[in-house]
């Protein structure tokens, strides 16, 4: 693109941050072997963005909806995650609950064997799995 030329008087202070955003430049490009940004180039870049902050409301409504969707999809995700790990806790105690309920019932003592507290908790099975099979045959056994 053709490029027309105008002079501006800018501040010492402005020229000093034009100076020092053209060193950060050719800094970071030597590091990745590329090649700096102009001072025009600098100027360009620091106009576009103020047009589309302040001028293309569009654009602007546009990034600010992509920005907001991130943030707020990283967040979801985060809570997502979180209730999961509580979900699961729950269910850990109220599998810990149940089999405690079931041997207070039945006038138990825990197992000597703790692969039934195992199960429930690692398994996901339910206590009732191991004793319905038992009392059914019990109840069965006594009407005989």
């Amino acid at each position: 693109m053709a490029k027309s030329q105008k002079s501006y008087r800018f501040s010492k202070e402005t020229f000093d941050k034009l100076k020092m955003l053209t060193d950060i430049s050719q800094q970071q490009a030597e590091t990745l072997g590329l090649k700096g940004q102009s001072e025009t180039e600098i100027i360009e870049e620091a106009i576009d963005q103020l047009y589309t902050m302040k001028i293309d409301a569009q654009v602007g409504s546009a990034y600010l909806n992509r920005v907001e969707l991130s943030i707020q999809r990283a967040i979801n995700d985060a809570l997502n995650i979180r209730d999961e790990s509580l979900n699961t806790i729950l269910f850990n105690q109220h599998q810990i609950l149940e089999l405690l309920y079931l041997f207070a019932k039945f006038n138990t003592d825990l197992p000597r064997d703790d692969s039934v507290i195992r199960d429930v908790l690692y398994n996901k099975k339910s206590v009732y799995e191991d004793y319905i099979p038992n009392v059914v045959n019990v109840k069965l056994s006594e009407k005989k």
